[in-house]
């Protein structure tokens, strides 16, 4: 009996011995953390990055390996960017952030407006611009046109080149409805200045759309952008950006990062997907959709019965999914901006 004791003195012995040796490893862990972090501030490499990522390209199926921010204080240096130029854009901007801050996206949301926009403090847009800050963490930020020109808009695409906080950004068309969270791609696509989607309507060309951009921001880039301006005031956004980038940008898939809305009323599917089409399917696996149809107004719009009934997909899972999606953003239009869809003006189609 006497032994007990012992034993138990023992056991006890051993139990705070081990106790003392993992406190031990774990402050050593913590310590090789913290020097990784000081020798590069920026990124620490992902403990999981030895498994494949799902990202994809259009040149080679590959990715490089993935990268997670490193610390909070780093967050900054990544962000979802939406670029405003009139008043009846921003609650289809706020949607597209508000989407984003749902999913748990760790990078920053920002929202730029011209600076004119100050001088008048009252309106809805105002409201907006509240919400977006309150409710779901949006920096905004009021910005002067990049050049002193007539035709030249206070604010466009254009001005994502000075963002220059940012190492990248990620720009969605506000035609457009986030499905999933894009920080998979925001954090890992290879670097380089431009990268996007080829436009829908050139299939065989190289322009890039301006419904997804990821843009890499520096002075050297935006002092050329600016000088192609001043040539050219009057030349769309996304043209200057082909004319200076397009041969040269990382090229994206349309799936699963850009649907068209079309895509579901179409009869063919082989330049949007390669493998077998599903509606199902595709809704579930995309990031983005955008509603550009030119046999359809914009997705604020009520459309009448005769419309819809003109236009509809003819098959039923197809119409299922293309009802789905519209139903959608009019809930979410809704929900984030307290506006119901407006009523389609006579004779637009």
């Amino acid at each position: 009996m006497s032994r007990l004791p012992l034993r138990f003195a023992a056991l006890i012995v051993c139990f705070f011995t081990f106790l003392l040796f993992y406190s031990g490893w774990v402050i050593q862990q913590r310590s090789l953390k913290a020097l990784q972090l000081a020798i590069n501030p920026h990124y620490v490499k992902n403990e999981q990055s030895s498994q494949k990522s799902s990202f994809r390209t259009q040149t080679d199926g590959t990715a490089k390996s993935a990268w997670i921010l490193g610390n909070k204080g780093n967050e900054r240096r990544l962000a979802y960017v939406q670029y405003v130029s009139s008043k009846d854009e921003l609650c289809n901007s706020v949607m597209i952030l508000a989407e984003l801050h749902r999913l748990g996206t760790v990078a920053d949301k920002m929202l730029v407006y011209p600076h004119s926009w100050i001088a008048d403090e009252k309106g809805r847009w105002n409201r907006l611009l509240k919400v977006a800050e309150q409710r779901y963490g949006v920096v905004v930020k009021a910005v002067e046109p990049l050049i002193e020109a007539e035709n030249t808009p206070a604010v466009s695409l254009l001005h994502a080149f000075s963002q220059k906080e940012y190492s990248r950004i990620l720009h969605l068309d506000s035609r457009g409805m986030v499905l999933r969270n894009l920080d998979e791609l925001l954090f890992n696509a290879p670097s380089a200045l431009i990268g996007g989607v080829r436009s829908y309507n050139e299939a065989t060309g190289n322009s890039l759309s301006d419904h997804l951009l990821l843009i890499e921001p520096s002075e050297h880039a935006l002092n050329v952008v600016k000088s192609t301006l001043t040539k050219n005031p009057s030349m769309a956004p996304i043209d200057i950006i082909n004319t200076l980038y397009a041969p040269y940008a990382l090229i994206l898939p349309q799936h699963p990062y850009n649907t068209i809305i079309s895509e579901f009323r179409a009869v063919e599917h082989e330049r949007y997907i390669p493998e077998s089409w599903s509606p199902s399917k595709v809704r579930d696996e995309s990031y983005y959709v955008n509603f550009e149809d030119d046999e359809a107004p914009g997705p604020w719009y009520a459309m009448p019965r005769s419309l819809v009934d003109k236009i509809r997909p003819k098959r039923k899972e197809e119409e299922s999914v293309w009802r789905e999606l519209y139903e959608t953003w009019a809930r979410r239009r809704m929900d984030v901006c307290g506006l119901d869809l407006e009523p389609l003006p006579l004779g637009t189609f």
